[in-house]
């Protein structure tokens, strides 16, 4: 493919409306190998390694050309790490560092600002991760050994020129289907992303998120600890397939044993409460008892049910006596 030379005046618009609207101002600094990058976001340029990691939390700063404190040639990196935490890539970040080979950006990342690698010519592999919605202007332009990079299905929108230039790049990895990539929103000057050959994911994932979502809307109020604690332990164990790429066999049995915790939780509606006395509230069902602790137990139901009087012991009003009674004969 042809390099797109008539992008150039775009391009250098836009990196000088940066420089003057909305990014930090360029200072002349000593370079000093580890600071502050964001509100919460600090850098550490390990020199044995030449590894840039940026750790922390919330957005990285957006900056002029060159000015990001991690800029000069005093940095020979050529790994950078974002570790998770980390919410955004600040605009010209890492603008012209031709000697980067590769990038680890995390799951917490939602967006990658304008030119955040702009010209980072030998970048030749990239893992945008589930999480990241917005790409933004000339982010990967010129990033020229790029041949293949995966994106994840949260992406939204890839703002214009974003991989401008990128013209090795031949597949395309998505992580979501086709019907969902139509849906992005892909800006002018980005047409190596429709020249590329796309590879979707072949999974059907749609009943595991479905059941998952189910899970969560279910109230701890009104089911016993065990069954709740139970859902909550197999939601944990597969939460990881929400951020990554799985076979329809682990997205099968996942979604079965969430659904099978569903159908397991014991609601509390269906126990006769018995009494509460000092610390032990006691409830019958089916004939058996169970004992429940009175301190454990309070901040887990819903405190926000109807008032009713003085001996009414219907389980479904089990919170309002928990935060009221202390003791009942």
């Amino acid at each position: 493919m042809k390099k797109n030379l008539n992008f150039l005046p775009i391009a250098l618009s836009l990196i000088m409306a940066i420089s003057f609207f909305g990014a930090r101002p360029f200072a002349a600094f000593a370079a000093e190998f580890s600071g502050r990058c964001g509100e919460n976001a600090f850098y550490d340029y390990d020199e044995s390694t030449q590894t840039l990691r940026i750790s922390g939390s919330g957005a990285m700063y957006d900056y002029d050309n060159f000015a990001a404190p991690f800029s000069g040639k005093e940095m020979n990196y050529k790994y950078v790490v974002i570790e998770d935490g980390i919410t955004s890539i600040g605009n010209l970040a890492f603008y012209n560092r031709r000697g980067i080979l590769s990038v680890t950006i995390p799951d917490s990342a939602l967006s990658i600002g304008t030119g955040a690698f702009y010209y980072c010519g030998k970048l030749s592999g990239l893992t945008i991760p589930n999480g990241v919605e917005t790409i933004g202007a000339l982010a990967f332009y010129g990033c020229g050994s790029l041949t293949g990079i995966t994106i994840g299905k949260d992406v939204k929108s890839i703002e214009t020129g974003a991989f401008a230039d990128c013209y090795k790049l031949k597949d395309i990895y998505y992580k979501g289907n086709e019907d969902s990539w139509e849906n992005i929103s892909i800006a002018e000057a980005n047409t190596v992303l429709f020249a590329a050959q796309m590879h979707f994911s072949t999974s059907d994932n749609s009943a595991f998120f479905a059941a998952i979502d189910e899970a969560r809307s279910y109230s701890k109020a009104y089911y016993t600890k065990d069954s709740v604690e139970a859902l909550i332990a197999v939601t944990e164990k597969y939460s990881h397939l929400a951020n990554e790429e799985a076979t329809q066999t682990e997205y099968d049995i996942a979604t079965a044993e969430i659904i099978n915790a569903i159908r397991n939780l014991d609601a509390l509606s269906d126990y006769n409460l018995l009494k509460i006395k000092g610390n032990a509230v006691f409830l019958e069902k089916n004939g058996f008892i169970t004992v429940l602790d009175f301190e454990e137990y309070t901040n887990q139901f819903c405190p926000a049910l109807d008032v009713v009087d003085d001996g009414v012991v219907n389980a479904k009003d089990f919170a309002y006596l928990i935060k009221n009674y202390s003791e009942q004969e």
